[in-house]
């Protein structure tokens, strides 16, 4: 593999009304919700943030989801609670536009979350890939997938 792979970016979509309910949160665990966002805190330390912005992937200003996290043994789950409480309150919000996040091709278990979760891979067109080019990431994205986990299994710690 390339280079070139390791670092392209993907996107995901996430159909409306997908999620129906918050993912509990664990013993020590705990949630605080700005204006900027929601933030996680994990025995009162802050382990991982998310929030809705707006990018331009698609050659216009569309809410996107941004996520990180300072722990990656808790990237799945952290993904899980905070994704959740943001896609339903994206749910609300009038749009003729599908949730997305962007997605380094590395990213895997946050790539597997997001799909578990209900993100479809975007296979289509937009600002730095064609259609073509999209198909192809996910295509090796895939691939590796099933190299790093050949039994279909990502060890990302349950909640």
């Amino acid at each position: 593999m390339t280079e070139y792979y390791r670092t392209q970016d993907v996107l995901m979509v996430l159909p409306r009304r997908s999620i129906y309910r918050v993912r509990p949160l664990p013993a020590g665990w705990t949630v605080d919700q700005d204006p900027q966002g929601i933030t996680l805190y994990v025995d009162r330390k802050p382990a991982a943030h998310a929030r809705l912005c707006k990018r331009e992937d698609f050659g216009q200003n569309r809410l996107a989801l941004s996520f990180s996290c300072m722990d990656s043994e808790l990237s799945g789950p952290a993904f899980e609670v905070l994704v959740s409480r943001l896609a339903l309150a994206f749910d609300e919000v009038p749009s003729r536009y599908p949730l997305y996040a962007r997605f380094g091709s590395g990213e895997h278990v946050q790539i597997i979350t997001a799909s578990h979760m209900g993100f479809i891979p975007y296979l289509g067109e937009w600002n730095e890939r064609t259609a073509d080019d999209s198909e192809s990431d996910w295509e090796m994205i895939t691939e590796d997938l099933r190299r790093v986990y050949p039994n279909g299994y990502c060890p990302a710690p349950a909640i």
